[in-house]
């Protein structure tokens, strides 16, 4: 399709959206939404900064695109093993929280790089008194090698809790044994 680009401005073109799925593989199945975010030289030839705001969103159009397209019992079989890897990893990393309680467990994903990860967001009870709600995503190659832990939200508790149950005891003693 021609089109003409002015100088020293920022595009982005999208392949499919939600609401329109007019590109198609040959059997008729849309291809997954993708953006390309690009920037013309302006008139004296230098670059066109790309705002991060922009990135952001962009990057989070294309990695909401790569979610896992797997059947019901991958999907579940990869969130369980994924829910183990977090797990693990908190409890060997985080022992500033003496507490956790989940609070939502995302979906399985995949990375461009091929990597896989879950979100994860839980109440997390700070050295025994300040709690926290939490929300991190959480990536791993997909041998199981931690890659990274970005953490989404976090902000205080906005409403007291209950007090913990005698399996909440248990599960946090659980995760102060050594492994």
């Amino acid at each position: 399709m021609p089109v003409k680009l002015q100088r020293g401005k920022v595009y982005w073109v999208g392949i499919n959206s939600p609401s329109f799925q007019n590109f198609k593989s040959a059997d008729g199945t849309p291809a997954r939404q993708y953006l390309i975010l690009f920037a013309t030289k302006s008139a004296d030839g230098k670059p066109t900064p790309l705002t991060e705001d922009l990135v952001l969103q962009v990057r989070a159009v294309n990695d909401q695109a790569t979610r896992v397209s797997k059947g019901p019992a991958e999907n579940e079989a990869l969130k369980g093993r994924l829910v183990t890897l977090v797990e693990n990893f908190l409890s060997e990393n985080y022992r500033d929280i003496t507490a956790r309680k989940t609070l939502e467990w995302g979906d399985p994903e995949s990375t461009a790089s091929g990597n896989i990860s879950i979100r994860y967001k839980y109440l997390a009870t700070i050295w025994n008194k300040d709690q926290m709600v939490i929300s991190q995503r959480f990536t791993f190659t997909p041998e199981g090698k931690y890659v990274s832990a970005e953490t989404i939200e976090k902000g205080p508790a906005s409403q007291p809790t209950t007090q913990p149950t005698d399996a909440d005891r248990k599960a946090v003693e659980n995760l102060r044994r050594p492994v």
